[in-house]
């Protein structure tokens, strides 16, 4: 399958990413909901995930639908479902070996 970049947004220059640092530290320190994760150029993943689990989950949900509303607008309907399919699938996969 041939890689699917979503875009959020301009390019994200260093200011940015220094301003969401910032943010994160302070949300971490708050005890706020923070989700990091960044792909290593090996492949490798470095996470931090904080908050209440329960908040944690709906902002990963947010998350979701934010990215499929993208794939409809750049890629069609039919690829969306299919990735959300997809999507479903797998946490009901890691559901039922729980």
């Amino acid at each position: 399958m041939e890689d699917y970049t979503v875009e959020f947004g301009n390019e994200l220059s260093g200011a940015i990413i220094d301003s969401f640092a910032k943010k994160a530290k302070t949300a971490v320190c708050e005890k706020k909901v923070v989700i990091i994760s960044v792909e290593n150029s090996d492949k490798t993943t470095e996470s931090v995930v904080t908050g209440n689990a329960i908040d944690i989950l709906g902002k990963i949900g947010t998350l979701t639908i934010d990215v499929i509303k993208k794939l409809e607008k750049n890629m069609g309907k039919t690829f969306a479902d299919r990735t959300l399919e997809g999507f479903i699938c797998a946490i009901k996969e890691v559901n039922e070996r729980r």
